[in-house]
């Protein structure tokens, strides 16, 4: 079987899978067991019967690597263990190359989603912003809606599962564009050698 076939099949249980996780992560804050064990699975199973134990073996790497990675990103902190699962199946269906460029990217949309979030009345840097906005004519009316809401703690919570979704997308729109796996290894080790 060839590679387009496995990166087209790759594409759909990914965006399938980061699709569910993302709706559920924005609704309830939790990315569900009962989608991420059999997505891991198919990503398994997907990569060894298109490339046999040389699949697997990339499948495994993969999710094995991205929550590896994604810990490591942000210091064992802020994440849930739906979100280590969702990076562990989005490693196991693209594999480690891929994975690598996953891990990059939902870092830094997490990165924004985390200003964002923020940025809500309550958050603190809406507070902030708040207090120095308070007399500027426009913006007054949100400053001081902003400046007076106590912070939530359980209301202030980081969906990131969307910044898992988002950047496995991303990486999935690079790939079709470049249809090369290691597009980014080649670019960083380039810039590094200059």
């Amino acid at each position: 079987m060839d590679l387009r076939s496995l990166a087209l099949c790759a594409t759909v249980l990914t965006t399938i899978a980061v699709g569910i996780a993302m709706v559920t992560d924005m609704r309830w804050r939790r990315i569900p067991n009962l989608l991420t064990f059999p997505v891991i699975l198919l990503g398994l199973v997907l990569r060894t019967a298109f490339q046999g134990w040389e699949g697997f073996a990339l499948s495994a790497s993969g999710m094995l690597v991205a929550p590896v990675l994604l810990l490591l990103l942000h210091a064992g902190r802020g994440l849930g263990m739906g979100d280590i699962k969702l990076a562990a199946a989005v490693g196991a269906i693209l594999g480690p190359p891929l994975t690598l460029v996953a891990v990059f990217l939902t870092a830094l949309v997490g990165g924004v989603v985390a200003l964002v979030a923020q940025l809500r009345p309550g958050g603190l840097l809406a507070q902030t912003l708040s207090t120095l906005l308070i007399g500027v004519p426009i913006l007054g009316r949100w400053a001081r809606r902003a400046h007076g809401r106590e912070h939530d703690p359980s209301t202030m919570t980081i969906p990131y599962g969307v910044g898992i979704a988002i950047g496995s997308l991303l990486t999935l729109v690079v790939y079709w564009c470049t249809e090369h796996e290691s597009w980014f290894l080649w670019r960083v080790t380039h810039v590094v050698n200059l």
